[in-house]
């Protein structure tokens, strides 16, 4: 007789999405929502508390720009009372400033540019050092924030002509090296490095080459990703999906945060004058990015508007106004901050749309029971969503609900409660409140049809009642054992090897015990071994308990053979009963459905 090779039953679910930041800001009803440069002493007198009470997000930029040591309470404030997430830019340059002349100055200089632009194997990170060096200068500037920053970018838009002004292959290789020789040791060295998209991307062409290009060189440690997009909602909506697209076509890549740590309404060339948007603007893009995440595990973690700025670049409408001409600004992107104050405010007003999302994880799973065999299961829900779920236990709308194609009685709820009217009609109660970001694992006890199912399947997800079921499924394939066709050990040993019934003529179940008997004795016994004793996925069938004189709910006869040492059941009388080492039923003092 021939040896068959073992084969376990299939588990699929949905696992919680790469995350870098770890758990959102405790004030995410908003958390996506931030600005760039959101000081609380600014010169801006419409942003009250509730104003920040609504934003998650806020960039500001490791130079000292605009006097940023100014604001070095600002920081830890806005952590402290509003919970906002400060993420830094470094490596920004302005206008004027010249790494020739300044070696203090975060940009690639002749030298280095001309470097990073040879050939594979003539390139050196050694080359780079004085803008290593400057790097590291310039990151010190927010070492007294250090606990209150989230997260570094590498530079602003590294291809414009006013910055780095390199292409991406070159940009690449100044993250690699200085992700790899500075970053790893230095004092931000537990804070992620994000790469830097090369700005409003309104041509796809070079965009994507630039994109292209930085993953031949920028190594495979990439923390995530800061990129720009404008435009209407619909435009911006297109320009940042095929960005992540396109880092998603990587596979190192793929599911890697995004953060859009600048987005501005009516930034394009081709519109000599921006339009003033209102709330709808803010909604509109913000409900972009939501659907956007929705099928993408919300990789999208942040959506930051421009709002804020130095005061020299804030105009009134009076200056942008139509009847002005030419416009008394020289760069399309200064243009589109015209109306800065109106947007400033509607971008307050705004308050995006609520979200329901989840992701689930199952911990371990059994890959065979009994008919009726009742056996715990743990379903870790996390909230990744902006809607808060009520843990009020029945009289919260939050629950973790079966679906139409669950097999499986949703039988004990040792929690605070729940509810069975059949199997695609069940909930485990939420005991405790959900913030976004958060985890609740869901503990309960799940029985095994009595009655033979095709393919049964155990699936559950989380319900909003009377709204919507939403996020992950858990969808697991879990193989149930027949009534009186062999011992409970005989069945998982075969459901674990189904190719020992193909070496045998008699394969009744009147037989099926004999024939596992004989493959464990005299063809395969340490195969057998390792599935029945130890750590073995049939060890807990593997009993001399007999059980006999009991019904399943439903007044279904219990195989006794099919029994063994603390198998439990749901009676008929909706108790709960464990089959102990005298071969007696034992009520356990627990209620079943």
């Amino acid at each position: 007789m021939k040896r068959i090779a073992t084969s376990a039953s299939s588990v699929r679910f949905a696992l919680l999405a790469f995350s870098v930041l770890g758990a959102l800001p405790s004030n995410a009803q908003t958390s996506l929502k931030g600005a760039n440069m959101l000081r609380l002493n600014h010169a801006y007198q419409d942003a009250l508390e509730p104003d920040y009470q609504r934003v998650a997000w806020n960039l500001e930029f490791a130079r000292d720009l605009g006097g940023m040591s100014e604001w070095e309470k600002n920081l830890s404030s806005l952590k402290a009372e509003f919970n906002i997430s400060t993420l830094v830019r470094m490596g920004y340059v302005e206008e004027g400033m010249d790494p020739e002349q300044d070696p203090a100055v975060p940009a690639p200089n002749a030298a280095e540019r001309a470097a990073l632009a040879s050939q594979d194997s003539e390139f050196q990170c050694s080359q780079i050092s004085r803008l290593m060096d400057a790097l590291d200068a310039e990151v010190g500037n927010a070492f007294y924030a250090k606990d209150v920053i989230s997260a570094f970018i590498l530079a602003n838009e590294p291809n414009l002509g006013d910055e780095w002004n390199i292409d991406g292959r070159a940009y690449g290789r100044v993250y690699n090296c200085y992700r790899n020789e500075r970053w790893v040791s230095g004092p931000f060295s537990d804070k992620p490095l994000f790469v830097a998209g090369p700005g409003g991307c309104l041509d796809p062409v070079p965009c994507a080459e630039f994109y292209t290009r930085m993953f031949e060189t920028a190594g495979t440690s990439i923390d995530g990703f800061g990129i720009h997009a404008y435009g209407h909602p619909q435009n911006f909506a297109t320009e940042f999906g095929w960005q992540v697209d396109l880092i998603n076509t990587y596979p190192t890549y793929t599911g890697a945060p995004v953060y859009i740590t600048e987005y501005n309404p009516g930034a394009r060339p081709d519109e000599p004058l921006p339009f003033e948007p209102d709330a709808s603007y803010f909604e509109g893009c913000y409900t972009a990015v939501v659907d956007y995440n929705r099928s993408h595990s919300n990789q999208i973690k942040a959506l930051l508007y421009f709002a804020d700025s130095p005061d020299s670049w804030v105009r009134g409408g009076e200056q942008c106004s139509p009847a002005v001409s030419p416009l008394p600004v020289n760069k399309w992107w200064q243009t589109s901050l015209c109306y800065n104050g109106d947007r400033h405010l509607a971008w307050f007003e705004s308050r995006p749309t609520l979200v329901n999302s989840a992701t689930l994880q199952v911990a371990t799973v059994p890959s065979f029971v009994m008919p009726g065999q009742i056996f715990r299961m743990n379903v870790q829900a996390r909230n990744t969503g902006t809607t808060s779920w009520s843990g009020q236990g029945q009289n919260s709308s939050y629950r973790l609900g079966a679906t139409t194609h669950n097999s499986f009685n949703l039988s004990i709820y040792p929690q605070c409660g729940g509810y069975f009217v059949d199997n695609t009609n069940a909930r485990v109660y939420t005991c405790s409140d959900v913030n976004p970001g958060e985890a609740y694992t869901y503990s309960f006890d799940v029985r095994a049809p009595t009655s033979p199912v095709t393919q049964p399947k155990f699936e559950v997800r989380m319900v909003q009642e009377q709204v919507e079921g939403f996020g992950d499924t858990v969808s697991l394939d879990v193989a149930v054992g027949q009534a009186w066709c062999g011992s409970a050990l005989t069945q998982c040993i075969l459901n674990a090897n189904p190719g020992i019934l193909a070496n045998y003529q008699n394969t009744s179940c009147g037989n099926r015990d004999n024939i596992v008997n004989d493959w464990c004795s005299n063809i395969d016994p340490i195969g057998c071994d390792n599935l029945k004793l130890g750590t073995g996925i049939c060890t807990r069938y593997n009993s001399p308990c007999r059980c006999a004189h009991g019904d399943h709910l439903g007044r279904i006869a219990i195989d006794p053979n099919g029994t063994y040492c603390g198998y439990r059941v749901c009676g008929n009388d909706n108790r709960v009963y464990e089959c102990k080492t005298s071969n007696t039923w034992a009520y356990i003092g627990t209620w079943c459905y």
